[in-house]
């Protein structure tokens, strides 16, 4: 009774029920739709080099090392730039729920590079591929080299470099090579000459060869010429440093505008020659003025010579047009049969490369000789001190010339050739050079 109560209750009500339904507009009879569903983000990272690097997407700013950025789904355009790169475009998909990270480094452009040795014309080798000669200026990518300088005699220096992108100055290397500096007065340029005992004066089997030498161009020599030469002795040396070149007139030059030199004798147009018409005193001024002094007979010898006991810079044989030399003749023009090397007088400082000591030092036998701070005394290489020997006396009427000048012919190319000179000489075939004894400031090992 109750079923049957029920279903009527429900089919009535159902009927009415349709019938309001069937009444509703039409637009309210559709069925209910959902909301459309928004796409859910992901996320955008990177990592770059360099570390100061900029970047956008899709033309706008993006602090990358801030984080990530929250983007739609989707394919971006990803802008990155910095000073010193070039820049780099590209194509980033985004999807979504998910984190894309973008890596970037930046192609460096190659950074303006200077490397110079003292002195010049050395090899350059960067890990391992030989570049050219100093002074050498290159275009390098910033990164770490492995750089290598030699140059013979002078041996080899090695340093690891590091090339930045974006230097605050200008990237430069210098290298000192066998010992070497440049004077802070004058920019004078000085060799290490290091501690040894070399054999100093004449034996006498090589007084021989100076006589035999001497033989070939004159028929009056006299092995008595060259007594004051000898003997021939082990001489034990301290380091010191001295100028790589006879003092030029430019660098002379420094010390008379600073007022602490008087002028040079002889007036020339061409900065590079030597300093010749020079006195003793005034040679000595300079020296002091330059934080040295004049070398010593043994300093000087010693520098020309080395430890293995030639005769000339280069050897044991004298060579034709090796250094600047010759014979003093009136209207001097090619006359000499020595003659060939292309300089009647006086040179340009370090003209001839082959006049040159076992320690980079040049001009020592030729071009202009060279005051020396001794007193002349004709036995002093037998009576001399067996270490660091000099002759300095407070009087002294005679000083000592050092080495073979333009006008000198072969045999006084020898490098224990000493002259007897007075101090007031101002000569156009005498110069001088400078030393700074000072074994703690020996180059380093």
């Amino acid at each position: 009774m109750l079923a049957i109560l029920w279903l009527t209750f429900v089919g009535v009500w159902g009927g009415v029920l349709w019938l309001l339904w069937g009444q509703l507009p039409s637009t309210l009879q559709m069925p209910l739709k959902a909301e459309p569903e928004k796409p859910i983000p992901g996320y955008l990272m990177a990592r770059m080099e360099p570390s100061f690097a900029k970047a956008w997407v899709d033309g706008k700013p993006w602090s990358w090392r801030a984080g990530g950025i929250s983007l739609l789904p989707g394919n971006y355009r990803l802008e990155v730039r910095a000073i010193g790169h070039h820049p780099h475009t590209r194509q980033v998909r985004v999807h979504a729920e998910d984190a894309t990270l973008v890596r970037v480094v930046l192609d460096p452009f190659p950074v303006p590079v200077s490397i110079t040795s003292l002195p010049s014309g050395a090899q350059v080798f960067l890990n391992g591929r030989l570049q050219g000669k100093t002074p050498l200026h290159l275009q390098l990518k910033p990164r770490a080299y492995h750089l290598r300088l030699t140059k013979d005699p002078l041996g080899a220096v090695e340093q690891d470099i590091l090339v930045v992108a974006r230097p605050k100055k200008p990237q430069a290397w210098s290298f000192p090579l066998g010992g070497a500096r440049k004077r802070a007065v004058d920019g004078g340029e000085r060799r290490w000459v290091s501690k040894g005992v070399f054999s100093r004066g004449l034996s006498e089997k090589a007084m021989q060869k100076v006589y035999d030498l001497c033989s070939l161009f004159r028929k009056d020599c006299r092995k008595e010429w060259w007594s004051a030469e000898q003997p021939e002795r082990l001489i034990e040396m301290s380091g010191f440093w001295i100028d790589h070149l006879e003092v030029s007139r430019d660098r002379y030059a420094v010390c008379v505008k600073a007022g602490r030199c008087t002028p040079l004798r002889f007036v020339r147009k061409d900065p590079n020659l030597p300093a010749f018409g020079v006195s003793w005193q005034q040679a000595k001024t300079y020296c002091r003025y330059a934080g040295g002094r004049l070398p010593t007979e043994a300093e000087w010898e010693y520098a020309a010579r080395g430890k293995d006991g030639r005769l000339f810079v280069w050897g044991k044989a004298w060579k034709k047009a090796w250094a600047n030399h010759g014979i003093f003749l009136a209207g001097r023009k090619t006359t000499g049969p020595w003659e060939g090397d292309g300089a009647l007088f006086a040179a340009k400082v370090g003209s001839f490369p082959h006049d040159r000591s076992v320690f980079g030092v040049r001009d020592l036998v030729g071009n202009v000789a060279e005051w020396v701070a001794d007193c002349y005394h004709a036995s002093f290489f037998r009576v001399a001190a067996e270490k660091d020997p000099s002759h300095e006396p407070e009087k002294c009427e005679m000083r000592v010339i050092r080495g073979g000048d333009w006008a000198s012919a072969p045999w006084d190319l020898r490098v224990t050739a000493r002259k007897p000179a007075l101090p007031q000489l101002q000569s156009l075939s005498v110069g001088f050079r400078c030393v700074e004894a000072s074994s703690s400031q020996a180059p380093a090992p």
